[in-house]
């Protein structure tokens, strides 16, 4: 390594630091900072009252992330967004797996004295989060909503072509992540002290090279439905695919994926948004808190959910 190169790295190291010590004093967390024992999870607790409506963000997002779909709910119930573990203002857990993200989330929760009834909702892979919360606390969950969710199979039926995609991405996720020592990320997305650090890198970094597991672990794990009230949301616009995938083929097992979803309760609805990418939350969040409404109405008169859909 060269002179010169050494001289760059110090200089991208030391731009590191300097962000990361300015994000501590100008920008503070919107929530609390929860003690889970050994580490703190960043909680953002809002309004008052039943159900407490629980938000499960994607890979690599933050509580920030819903703040479109939350606006003005708190006034109608109690509202929980939060950061995993090494996102956000959470401390990152470098042994997370589904069971500890549940256990960090239910920590929380009741270090806050936040009790159920809980309706979940999940985007993406955080719709499988949500489910297994619910697996773990079924007696206290009322209702889930799932965003465009992951399916515990996608990865195993999505055509080859995507997944030599996600093998690439296997293979250079972790160089950009040791970048981050850099500061390298922070100057390519132009965000500054709020672009991503190694931290919310790694933690990203582990879930997507987990993607697997953690479908087999959902697998393992899975418990009925029954008539649990359940609504499925897919995104109409498909992401960008390898040219020798046909795109209508993987937007028909992906709508199948949910359909199967779906099919688990015998009180859910499913819907196809069709003006929607992969991020309803930013793209339709008129969408989603819409269905939080009507599933709220249903667990608050105790009714079903599919005979207040039918009234929309």
């Amino acid at each position: 390594m060269t002179a010169a190169s050494v001289m760059v790295l110090c200089c991208g190291f030391c731009y590191e630091q300097y962000c990361l010590s300015r994000r501590v004093h100008l920008v503070q967390p919107q929530g609390q900072l929860v003690d889970i024992g050994n580490r703190k999870l960043h909680l953002h607790v809002r309004g008052t009252g039943s159900p407490t409506i629980i938000f499960e963000s994607g890979m690599g997002d933050g509580a920030a992330v819903w703040d479109d779909v939350v606006a003005g709910m708190s006034q109608k119930s109690t509202v929980v967004t939060y950061d995993r573990a090494g996102y956000g203002w959470s401390d990152p857990n470098p042994n997370a797996d589904v069971h500890s993200i549940v256990d960090d989330l239910s920590t929380a929760l009741d270090a806050q004295g936040i009790t159920g009834p809980y309706l979940l909702v999940g985007h993406s892979i955080g719709g499988l989060y949500a489910r297994a919360f619910y697996y773990h606390n079924s007696q206290e969950v009322v209702g889930i909503i799932l965003v465009d969710s992951t399916h515990e199979d996608q990865f195993d039926r999505l055509p080859e072509p995507i997944k030599q995609r996600m093998e690439f991405m296997d293979a250079v996720l972790p160089v950009v992540r040791e970048s981050a020592r850099f500061g390298i990320p922070r100057l390519i997305s132009g965000k500054g002290i709020h672009g991503p650090s190694y931290t919310s890198l790694d933690s990203y970094c582990r879930e997507f090279e987990n993607r697997v597991s953690i479908g087999r672990k959902m697998r393992e794990m899975e418990l009925p439905f029954d008539d649990l009230r359940m609504s499925v949301i897919t995104a109409g616009e498909l992401w960008q695919v390898p040219r020798d995938v046909s795109a209508n083929e993987v937007k028909a097992l992906w709508i199948e994926m949910h359909q199967e979803i779906a099919s688990r309760s015998s009180d859910s609805v499913h819907q196809i948004v069709e003006d929607s990418g992969h991020h309803v939350l930013g793209d339709a969040p008129e969408k989603i808190r819409q269905e939080i409404e009507i599933m709220v109405d249903a667990i608050r008169s105790e009714g079903k959910l599919r005979d207040l859909r039918a009234g929309f």
